[in-house]
């Protein structure tokens, strides 16, 4: 075999056979394996060239990750970018559909994260021979994947719409364990990035809003734990007093009507049986009878003594100051002694409580909830799954989804 002939032979990169390649497909630079079908691309007469191809698993690996990288890997830079802006724009937007009016809404979100997936799997597998670009680098993608992982996706989460599962069922029957919820985090104003804290507050919370907000420790007053995300019902605003009454709810002395989704254990406790858990302490209540108690607003002016100080220190504590009492009754905020003990309360609180109203720590527990400390409304479910384990294990996980659940809207 001449010298020629030797550069007019191709070798399949799949089977390995040889291949004489005539004068178009030396010229077109590929050509199709007679015996496995698959096509070659070379660079040289007699030489294949897949040193550099893109490979598909890896264009969605990244697209997984950050939508339009998979892209950007392919060298498709622009439509890398666009396709991440783009999706970023319509998960917004489609987010904010179903908080408007269907949780359905949240299925184009997936299908489009899909479709950019596949996108770049296509434009792998085009990519037989591809030149490497200067922005072909692993610690380049790393470094996009952690931006989109830390920054944007956090942004959103901070100034839109998030998600939460439900671990326990003090909401039941409005919101079950297992359920996946969407909330508005712009539904009451909106907050400073990255952070729990409002900018610019919007709406105030409202009469049975379901309401999802952070709370101090239960086992250390006054430390909050924003790790810890709680949802309840809001039962009594700024200003107002409430009072239970053999589990009818006064607001104002008046009786509120029961959300049809109500809760209740067998036993009722009756008016006089103290339960030393319940806030504040030493009120001789129980979470079947209690109160009165008069909700804080911004604003209120109160004396404080030893009779009161279990009620005021929990305030006091949210309003983000330490307090504490001398043994003269005297009461210092923030190491410096109250002016005849009186105290301006500074934050608006509101009284939360579970549906499932006899297994739920809320208010009438861990005292009231500042609305500096409620993070968004929940609007809906997205998914949800049954939390029997028999159920899950057993019949498999399809069988556990709760299908009734998906789209509903919470009330």
């Amino acid at each position: 075999m001449d010298k020629e002939e030797k550069n007019n032979i191709g070798i399949c990169r799949d089977c390995k056979c040889e291949v004489i390649l005539d004068k178009e497909e030396i010229a077109l630079g590929r050509f199709i394996c007679p015996s496995c079908g698959k096509e070659n691309v070379f660079k040289a007469k007699g030489k294949i060239d897949s040193t550099n191809k893109r490979v598909p698993f890896i264009a969605a690996f990244l697209s997984l990750f950050c939508p339009g990288l998979g892209h950007i890997y392919c060298g498709e830079f622009r439509k890398g970018i666009t396709l991440y802006i783009l999706a970023y724009i319509a998960t917004v937007l489609l987010l904010f559909m179903s908080m408007l009016f269907s949780a359905y809404f949240f299925i184009p979100v997936i299908i489009l994260y899909i479709s950019v997936i596949v996108s770049s799997v296509q434009s792998a597998k085009r990519k037989l021979e591809y030149s490497l670009k200067f922005y072909n680098k692993w610690i380049i993608y790393i470094v996009i994947i952690a931006l989109n992982i830390y920054i944007f996706s956090p942004f959103i989460k901070s100034e839109f719409i998030e998600s939460y599962e439900l671990p326990t069922s003090s909401m039941e029957n409005a919101v079950l364990k297992g359920d996946y919820i969407l909330v508005s985090k712009l539904f009451y104003g909106f907050h400073l990035p990255f952070t729990n804290k409002y900018l610019y507050k919007l709406s105030k919370p409202g009469y049975n809003d379901l309401v999802v907000y952070i709370s101090d420790d239960i086992s250390s007053p006054g430390n909050i734990r924003e790790d810890i995300k709680y949802i309840k019902r809001c039962i009594a605003l700024p200003g107002d007093t409430i009072s239970i009454v053999d589990r009818n709810v006064n607001i104002n002395n008046k009786i509120q009507p029961n959300p049809y989704t109500l809760k209740f254990s067998s036993t009722l406790h009756q008016k006089g049986f103290i339960d030393p858990k319940i806030y504040p302490k030493g009120s001789g209540w129980n979470e079947d009878n209690y109160g009165p108690l008069r909700v804080p607003k911004s604003g209120d002016i109160i004396r404080i003594d030893s009779a009161n100080y279990s009620i005021w220190e929990n305030i006091i504590n949210k309003d983000r100051h330490k307090c504490r009492i001398s043994n003269d009754n005297k009461v210092y905020v923030d190491d410096i002694e109250l002016k005849d003990n009186i105290y301006r309360v500074e934050k608006d609180y509101i009284f939360v409580m579970g549906d499932n109203r006899n297994n739920s720590l809320d208010s009438r527990f861990m005292g009231f909830v500042s609305t500096d400390d409620i993070l968004g409304k929940a609007y809906s479910v997205y998914f949800s799954l049954n939390d029997n384990d028999s159920i899950t294990y057993n019949t498999g996980l399809l069988k556990s989804v709760r299908w009734n659940r998906i789209s509903f809207k919470l009330k």
